[in-house]
């Protein structure tokens, strides 16, 4: 009983995430239903993509959305953009992406402003340039400056 019930709240839902009101992030279906997120560890990036159109995976509880897991659809500038964690080696900066689960290489030459963001989540915003080469032209911290 409690497996078909539990199947039974599972959704997947696609919107465009609203800045957060009063501490509450609501994602906005195409129909137009606002939809309260319960963020948790896993979703706490949400609340900084405001603007973007994201895909969430979770179960619906008492009328809000459970985030278990999520990706960008569209960030703003058509593209699913580059979300993850930026990680500094030397010389390089890579950005660990949870859209596509591989690690990208951001452009030696516009890397410099994002070196200081080592460990921190971002939302980088431009082209591949070469193989697995991000080049950004526009980024977002994704956690509390």
């Amino acid at each position: 009983m409690w497996l078909i019930l539990g199947c039974a709240l599972h959704v997947t839902r696609t919107g465009l995430v609203e800045r957060p009101e009063a501490g509450v992030v609501h994602l906005v279906e195409p129909g137009g239903e606002r939809v309260a997120l319960t963020l948790g560890a896993e979703g706490e990036s949400l609340r900084y993509l405001y603007g973007t159109v994201v895909a969430i995976d979770g179960s619906r509880v008492g009328g809000r959305l459970r985030v278990r897991d999520w990706y960008v659809v569209d960030a703003g500038d058509g593209s699913s953009g580059w979300v993850g964690t930026l990680r500094v080696t030397g010389l390089r900066v890579l950005i660990n992406d949870r859209n596509t689960r591989r690690t990208y290489v951001v452009d030696d030459q516009n890397s410099a402003p994002l070196r200081a963001y080592g460990g921190r989540q971002v939302l980088l915003l431009g082209h591949l340039s070469g193989p697995e080469t991000v080049t950004p032209v526009a980024w977002r911290l994704l956690e509390p400056e």
